[in-house]
């Protein structure tokens, strides 16, 4: 399966699970920093943005299912020595299942364990040296803050494994429950 049709079946997933009228789903989005490993090169870049966003649907009080959309680009922090780091592009469509253990009515802790579909590319002075997509996956730890009855705060530390490229980020994110 191409990566533009499970695009299109990811977001035909989300627009029908959005048509739900169960209270609990949520809308959100969330930024980080982190950094990637990767085998082909030594000039990797200092760090690595990223932005998710996601649509979950409540399976019960405590199990949800999350699916999403992921893209990062790499960062060079300290430029000073002009050194030519490598740069990283990547995107990746989601759907992970995310349990939720409440510590108190605005307090929450969650891990999540997903399936990715990816694409990414790195380049090194005009060249690629990597263009791959597959099927990767994802580890996810957090704390979430419930700063209304609809609208929440999340921290996660997130891993990413596709195949030849690894990511460790954290991100803050906000939800709201729709």
């Amino acid at each position: 399966m191409t990566f533009q049709k499970s695009k299109l079946l990811i977001s035909t997933l989300l627009v029908s699970a959005a048509c739900s009228s169960q209270a609990e789903n949520y809308l959100g989005a969330s930024v980080g920093s982190g950094g990637v490993d990767y085998t082909t090169s030594q000039t990797k870049p200092d760090g690595y943005l990223s932005a998710n966003f996601y649509y979950g649907k409540s399976l019960n009080d405590s199990l949800f299912l999350e699916a999403g959309l992921i893209t990062g680009k790499s960062i060079d922090y300290d430029d000073e020595d002009k050194d030519e780091k490598d740069e990283v592009e990547l995107e990746t469509l989601y759907l992970a299942l995310k349990g939720v253990l409440d510590l108190s009515a605005q307090h929450s802790l969650y891990a999540k364990a997903g399936l990715q579909q990816y694409q990414y590319e790195v380049e090194s002075n005009g060249s690629t040296l990597l263009d791959k997509s597959g099927l990767g996956y994802s580890l996810d730890l957090g704390w979430e803050y419930g700063l209304s009855d609809k609208l929440t705060t999340r921290v996660q530390f997130g891993y990413l494994d596709l195949g030849k490229l690894t990511s460790n980020t954290l991100q803050f994110g906000i939800a709201y429950s729709i």
